[in-house]
């Protein structure tokens, strides 16, 4: 009985560690539809590359953290 809701408890970490990842993607191509000359400027400068490269990082690590946070053994 417990071992069933620690799944599901994890299993829901997991998934709203997914959609909390996929944030800054979908934000992004809302803003490249609403606003493309200054998406544009993401991809065009080195400012724009280094942030990109930084929020990489940063979801990459957000996710091994999430995962880790909701990895229980019984």
């Amino acid at each position: 009985m417990i071992e069933k809701k620690i799944k599901s408890l994890t299993s829901q970490g997991k998934l709203q560690g997914i959609v909390v990842g996929m944030l800054p993607i979908g934000i992004g191509l809302v803003l490249s539809k609403i606003e493309p000359d200054a998406m544009d400027y993401i991809f065009t400068s080195w400012f724009g590359w280094l942030t990109i490269v930084i929020i990489i990082i940063l979801e990459i690590l957000g996710l091994y953290f999430i995962k880790k946070i909701v990895a229980i053994d019984v």
